[in-house]
């Protein structure tokens, strides 16, 4: 009974071991998960079951955090044979992450007949420790995250998934300059696009006539950006893409080039001689918001992956066709900042605490939150927080938060801490 109530310090929910849960499995037979998940840290394999009543589009994307120290595998096999290797339904494929080369597992594939019923199986690979050398209570405190997008889609609902209509012809992205393959050097005001479409439009890709191409090997829109050096200086590069994870993933990508180096102007994919940056996946869509030094040369990516069981589901062509959003801006930043700031939480290793904290059985007015230290407030009747937090950056050289607590009526009060890698806190409560 007492392990029931023990302060669980994984933030993030374990990953389940079935999705056939009415959290994961809707009522009209589709399948869908996008969510961060915790991983023990001593876990190298985990199955995850997936059952479905008809004929099924699976679309699965897994990536592991950038620090986790290991790579992830994925593939599905039937259920009860995950032991033989040689009985796969859909093998899985690793490519580039947010976390970097490797850390995104990415597969499709149709669910038919006898593989109704599947085991998903996660593995963690290059660790850089042993299970048995890993202290007991560490590995209990200690979760990697795994972010987990996807979508089962009976066949009979996929038209659901597909555009109604496609145009006649393309509608992509404007390029950086009037020939994609030329290099743009960055001005100082720096790039960017907002979309021009009229409402309700959105850009699309025709693949009714295209031939199948292998993983996100297709290049919808690419642009070439020299950005000079700048003293003490970085650049934010914001891109942002939206659209149907399960028919049409798309893939955000930024490859770094010294500026001598000579770019292929023909390129239809990047090939990541000296490094790439991959989007970050929120739902059902990815984001990269983060700042890269001056002095190199990058290009920028929207590839799109080859969804060929999605075609042979929907035979009528004047749907074949694939719709997303995109935006983007490159700017100098004016001032040193951290490299990586963005929406994707789970990037992150702890929370911000905050200055203050009101408890009231009354609504506060906008005007009492509001405040010099930016709304870092945390109000309500009965107030509790759990969570990783850090030292905000600002206060690090003296390593000391204060906390202000107003209350409204006579309260229990209780704080403590740990889990803190090594570092002694110690808390004191003043009048």
């Amino acid at each position: 009974l007492l392990k029931a109530f023990e302060v669980k310090t994984c933030k993030h929910t374990i990953l389940p071991e079935s999705l056939a849960s009415r959290a994961y499995t809707t009522y009209t037979g589709e399948v869908v998960v996008h969510d961060v998940f915790g991983l023990p840290s001593t876990t190298k394999r985990h199955v995850v079951q997936l059952s479905v009543q008809t004929d099924s589009l699976l679309t699965l994307s897994a990536e592991v955090h950038r620090d986790t120290p290991t790579t992830l595998s994925v593939d599905v096999f039937r259920r009860g044979d995950s032991s033989k290797n040689s009985r796969r339904v859909i093998l899985g494929k690793n490519m580039l992450g947010a976390g970097g080369e490797d850390t995104k597992a990415f597969l499709h594939g149709l669910l038919a007949n006898n593989d109704r019923e599947v085991d998903i199986v996660l593995n963690l690979v290059s660790v850089e420790i042993a299970t048995s050398q890993v202290d007991a209570k560490v590995a209990e405190a200690k979760c990697w995250p795994v972010r987990i997008d996807l979508t089962a889609v009976p066949v009979a609902r996929a038209a659901l998934h597909w555009p109604t209509a496609c145009p006649a012809e393309d509608r992509l992205p404007r390029s950086l300059a009037p020939d994609y393959r030329q290099v743009v050097v960055m001005p100082d005001k720096g790039v960017g696009m907002i979309s021009s479409l009229t409402a309700g439009q959105h850009y699309a890709f025709r693949i009714a006539d295209e031939r199948p191409w292998s993983d996100f090997k297709k290049s919808l829109w690419s642009g070439t950006l020299e950005v000079p050096n700048r003293l003490h200086r970085f650049v934010r590069f914001f891109l942002r893409t939206s659209f149907r994870f399960a028919s049409a993933p798309l893939e955000l990508v930024i490859e770094l080039f010294d500026l001598k180096d000579a770019i292929d102007g023909a390129a239809e994919y990047p090939k990541c001689a000296l490094g790439c940056l991959g989007g970050v996946p929120v739902h059902n869509g990815q984001v990269i918001n983060h700042a890269m030094p001056t002095g190199f040369t990058y290009k920028l990516w929207l590839l799109a992956a080859s969804m060929q069981e999605w075609k042979d589901a929907l035979p009528e062509e004047g749907r074949h066709c694939l719709e997303f959003d995109f935006n983007y801006s490159v700017q100098f930043e004016s001032k040193m900042t951290p490299f990586e700031v963005g929406p994707a939480a789970w990037l992150c290793e702890s929370g911000r605490l905050p200055r203050k904290i009101v408890q009231s059985p009354n609504q506060l007015p906008t005007d009492k939150l509001s405040g010099p230290d930016g709304g870092e407030y945390v109000y309500g009747r009965s107030v509790w927080i759990r969570d990783r937090f850090g030292m905000p950056p600002d206060e690090v050289d003296e390593m000391q938060h204060d906390i202000q607590i107003e209350i409204s009526e006579p309260c229990t009060f209780r704080a403590t801490t740990h889990h803190s890698d090594g570092v002694e806190i110690h808390m004191t409560f003043i009048k």
